[in-house]
Parts: C-alpha cells; sequence; structure tokens
C-alpha cells in the first residue's frame, strides 16, 4: 500500500487535472480500498487535495498489471533521488510544459527514437553529451 501512496503523488504530478472533490462516503469502493490510509484525516484535506487524491486514486484503478508495475518501480527510483535531484527534475517538468506543444512532440519523438538506439549508440552519445555540456561549462567560468 505504501507504493500506492507514492504512485498517487506521481500520477498527481504528471496529471494536475482537478475533479470536483468528493466526501469520503461519495468515493467508489475501489477509490475508498486504495486510499484508506487517508480516511482518518479525510475530512481535513482541502478540496484540492481531496480532488488530487481521488484522481490518482481513479487513474490508478485504471492501469493494468504491468502500468502499475512501472509506475511503482518509477516511484521507487523517485524515493532513491535526493531532495535536490527532485527538484531539478520538477523544474525541467515544468519548464517542459511552458513549452509549444510542437516543441513538446519534437523532444518525445527525439526522445522515442534515442529510447530506439542500440544501448551502445545511446552511451556513445550520452558520452559525447557530457563531454559538450562539460565544454561548455568550462568556457562560462573561465
Amino acid at each position: 500500500m505504501r507504493h500506492c501512496l507514492g504512485v498517487l503523488v506521481i500520477i498527481i504530478l504528471i496529471f494536475p487535472h482537478i475533479l470536483k472533490a468528493a466526501p469520503w462516503n461519495e468515493l467508489s469502493t475501489e477509490q475508498q480500498k486504495v486510499l484508506k490510509q487517508f480516511q482518518p484525516q479525510w475530512s481535513s484535506f482541502s478540496e484540492s487535495e481531496k480532488s488530487k487524491l481521488a484522481l490518482g486514486a481513479k487513474r490508478w484503478l485504471n492501469l493494468d498489471s504491468v502500468q502499475r508495475i512501472q509506475l511503482s518501480q518509477k516511484f521507487e527510483k523517485w524515493q532513491k533521488l535526493k531532495p535536490k535531484q527532485r527538484a531539478d527534475l520538477q523544474a525541467r517538468l515544468k519548464a517542459f510544459k511552458k513549452l509549444s506543444s510542437a516543441k513538446q512532440t519534437k523532444i518525445r519523438e527525439s526522445y522515442k527514437r534515442f529510447k530506439n538506439l542500440p544501448k551502445v549508440k545511446r552511451q556513445k552519445l550520452r558520452e559525447r553529451f557530457k563531454r559538450i555540456k562539460q565544454t561548455r561549462k568550462t568556457k562560462r567560468t573561465n
């Protein structure tokens, strides 16, 4: 159940759409099962918090078992990140969301092409990018 909570947080971060907050007894039985650890304090949550949790539970319930496993693994990775790494990722996501849909699509397509490359080729590109990044960083400090 601990993973459900973390996964709900990730879902909320990725899909921040807000539904009208429902009182606990108006949540579906399935949503109540996913959110049962929140029942004691449900009435103390803001409308926004209730909405986000209800939406996260609804999305969790709509995932198939493979998607749930993948999301749980992503959450485990997220938990292992240091606070600065999390903040950096959140800032990058925020910047990405500010881009035009055309630029977002272009980035997604580039990423898909990158992921379809052989592992060796991806590693070489990562090393090349790291060298370029280091060179730029050195030039800025001089």
